[in-house]
């Protein structure tokens, strides 16, 4: 399974979608992200791949489905994690 595979499953289970309906262009908004589910989806992550994510300004930056899995990728290469 890929890291965006992996990623839109935990979507899915965050937003109670289907993550085969989830498109890597879809928006978080349009899927009924507010900041907090934001905050929430970043700990879920954080468990799936076993990273530590950031909480600072990078993630106001993030809103779709694309942002999210360029995060993930990013962070599991400078943390020497194989997805």
């Amino acid at each position: 399974m890929t890291v965006e595979d992996r990623v839109k499953r935990v979507i899915g289970n965050h937003f109670d979608l289907d993550p085969e309906m989830i498109k890597v262009t879809s928006e978080l908004e349009v899927l009924g992200a507010d900041s907090l589910d934001l905050i929430e989806l970043l700990m879920a992550l954080e468990e799936e791949f076993r990273i530590e994510l950031p909480d600072n300004d990078e993630i106001c930056h993030i809103a779709t489905v694309k942002d999210v899995v360029r995060m993930v990728k990013d962070h599991l290469s400078h943390q020497g994690v194989t997805a």
